[in-house]
């Protein structure tokens, strides 16, 4: 935390508290002189969301419970992947749930949620945004749930916890389609409606910080793992495009699916991951539904049986245990080689956040042996951002598979943040 620091005269011995007094009586002039200070100062007073008094995006709030320190440690052990948290731990903490307002595809008002995570005692705390990873048909995992569980879904609960029990106020979207929107498609890999979602969800968080007069540095770090990842860079790009009012600081990204127009032909030709058949597939099938120029038949996209199974019972409940590139038609894979299947790349290439110009330190982080989302995602960012003049972009290479990197991110992003206090 930065200390308060009190200018402090030391008297000498020639010198009285009585001598420094002075012995007049305000003047007209001094008087106005100081109304002309008043009034600039005020106009250099830099508005935040969330400093009005009235809400405009934050709908309700549900206290979750209480945690100790202690009851934290406990949580975290490494028998579940999680025992690295507990060094992060430093207060106890207080979990709530939040509705918020926000857009959904359509542009229609709906009301989605999201976890704010605050520390308890700590002075002046500055705020995290954290992304969560990919969920799909496991809408128990979001955030607003605060529900324990594997690392890499249970964000809120596990690291969302430990980064608030370290000192920062976190802030977890849901993400639309899940928590208090899951009765919607949830739109994976959707650029503009993360993004929107996940800036919301922060303004209505800085709205509940006001409500419960909440001190608060008015520092916002954000940060996401693979969807997540993805959900952190379309932010980060959104807030500084937008000229939004946040007072960002810092951000880290690992293991984004970042190149989507990359990193789709490398899976539907190569093997891959049979686990993220579901998670690809989630994202063809939304862009189908989505985009105007495609509204095709599942059929046009996947061989049989796997078609029938998805159209007959959902792709949540369908069985598909093979590697994407196994299952899609030469039809639809040949499209996309041979680039014929312009509208299908178009929406690729709408999605791709890779290529643009950070003006927030950014930490980019991946495994070269990620089996899930391909090292080439991150390695194509930095490259693109530093050709375009970034000067705060840094990529750091990991070891391990997808899901094992994950401790080493997020060390590596608290002290990243860490090193961006100012």
């Amino acid at each position: 935390m930065i200390p308060v620091k009190t200018k402090v005269h030391v008297y000498t011995q020639s010198e009285n508290r009585q001598s420094l007094v002075p012995h007049f009586q305000p003047t007209t002039k001094i008087i106005l002189l100081a109304s002309l200070v008043a009034f600039f100062l005020s106009g250099c007073i830099k508005e935040f969301p969330g400093d009005h008094e009235t809400n405009l995006y934050l709908v309700s709030s549900t206290k979750i419970g209480d945690f100790t320190k202690a009851q934290l440690d406990a949580r975290y052990t490494d028998k579940t992947g999680t025992g690295f948290l507990a060094q992060l731990d430093k207060y106890d903490i207080s979990v709530y749930k939040i509705e918020y307002k926000t857009k959904y595809i359509n542009d229609s008002t709906i009301i989605a949620s999201g976890a704010v995570i605050i520390p308890k005692d700590a002075l002046l705390p500055s705020m995290m945004s954290i992304e969560h990873g990919d969920i799909l048909n496991n809408e128990i995992f979001a955030p607003s749930h605060y529900t324990p569980g594997p690392i890499n879904v249970a964000s809120a609960y596990n690291e969302g916890s430990a980064a608030a029990s370290n000192g920062y106020i976190t802030v977890l979207p849901d993400y639309i389609g899940y928590g208090s929107s899951k009765n919607l498609m949830h739109p994976p890999s959707h650029r503009s409606s993360l993004a929107t979602s996940c800036a919301d969800m922060i303004r209505a968080a800085q709205e509940f910080l006001r409500q419960t007069q909440q001190p608060w540095s008015h520092k916002l770090y954000i940060a996401g793992y693979s969807e997540g990842g993805f959900a952190n860079l379309s932010l980060q790009q959104y807030i500084e495009e937008q000229h939004l009012p946040f007072n960002l600081k810092a951000s880290s990204t690992g293991a984004a699916p970042s190149h989507i127009s990359k990193i789709a032909q490398y899976v539907f030709n190569y093997p891959s991951d049979p686990g993220s058949a579901k998670n690809f597939l989630a994202v063809i099938l939304f862009y189908n539904s989505y985009y105007p120029n495609l509204q095709r038949p599942i059929s046009a996209y996947l061989k049989e049986p796997y078609a029938s199974d998805v159209a007959k019972n959902g792709l949540g409940n369908a069985t598909i245990d093979a590697s994407l590139n196994t299952i899609l038609t030469s039809e639809f894979v040949n499209g996309i080689n041979n680039s014929t299947d312009e509208a299908f790349i178009q929406a690729l290439k709408d999605n791709d956040v890779y290529d643009w110009k950070p003006l927030h330190p950014l930490l980019l982080q991946h495994s070269k042996d990620d089996e899930v989302i391909p090292y080439f995602n991150s390695e194509d960012a930095y490259q693109a951002m530093i050709a375009r003049g970034a000067a705060h972009v840094q990529l750091v290479t990991l070891t391990g598979s997808h899901d094992e990197a994950i401790e080493p991110y997020v060390v590596g992003t608290l002290q990243f943040f860490k090193a961006h206090i100012w």
